[in-house]
């Protein structure tokens, strides 16, 4: 992989778009390292990254007025390697499918090569208070040995599954769970004037990509992680492998500007 910094970028080039959101889906502006064998991409201006080579794509990349029939769209996944500068949010990786839609008349669907692909970031358990949002805090262990899971994937839902937000466990097998902008009281269906609502939470890990510590030894885990740029967790994967049953998940009170905890216990498959 290799990392380029440019004032300008000649879209012609490119082969797909990366933007990065945040867990509320703001942008994130701050660097983050991307790494992914045979693959060269660019920092815009804006934030976005754009995926400039990639293996098996020399002749998309020279070609881009008539890019080649072959392979079929989306039919090649390259997995990426994000980690984040900021503490703020957690590296994670993502699957690449190329190539996407060239076709200027669907420019606008979300497959197209001129849509971006979004790709959420995990928030770290540094992330703090804004606003009306509450912060679910997870904490995860292995329920054989009390070992705290990193890589694991908290999901929660509101009672009336109005708000559905996720986080991914670090070294220390915590996690962030921000809902961004909780109402003072509920309306519709089950709605009350109560300022707090119940929840659900349940997790998920996978246990090729999950990591082990024991709470002794918590510091030694966190500079492994800090040190790792590359084999990330992948959120979506782990998702798509694990529908949540919020029925029979862990209760937990949310608030607007409250930051609940919960502990989950975990065990392997």
């Amino acid at each position: 992989m290799t990392m380029m910094l440019a004032p300008d970028l000649l879209d012609r080039r490119a082969l797909a778009l990366i933007e990065l959101v945040d867990p509320v889906g703001r942008p994130v502006r701050s660097p983050v390292l991307v790494s992914a064998a045979g693959v060269r991409v660019v920092s815009k201006r804006d934030g976005r990254i754009a995926v400039l080579e990639a293996p098996g794509f020399a002749a998309h990349s020279a070609a881009f007025a008539a890019p080649p029939g072959t392979p079929a769209l989306r039919s090649k996944s390259i997995t990426v390697d994000l980690t984040p500068a900021d503490g703020a949010y957690l590296a994670r990786s993502f699957v690449l499918r190329l190539p996407r839609n060239p076709d200027p008349a669907q420019g606008d669907k979300p497959l197209s090569l001129f849509q971006p692909e979004a790709v959420a970031l995990s928030a770290s358990p540094r992330t703090r208070m804004v606003g009306n949002a509450c912060i679910l805090r997870a904490s995860v262990q292995r329920s054989t040995d009390g070992s705290c899971v990193e890589n694991a994937l908290v999901r929660a839902r509101s009672a009336d599954s109005a708000f559905t937000v996720w986080g991914m466990t670090d070294a220390a097998g915590e996690a962030a769970l921000v809902f961004p902008a909780l109402p003072l009281s509920f309306a519709g269906p089950g709605g009350s004037t109560s300022a707090t609502i119940s929840a659900s939470v349940v997790v998920h890990a996978d246990p090729e990509s999950a990591r082990f510590a024991d709470p002794g030894q918590l510091a030694e885990a966190r500079r492994a992680h800090a040190r790792r740029t590359a084999g990330h967790a992948d959120p979506d994967a782990i998702a798509d492998a694990h529908s949540p049953n919020f029925s029979s998940g862990k209760s937990v009170l949310l608030a607007a500007g409250s930051e609940p905890t919960v502990a989950l216990k975990w065990t392997a498959p």
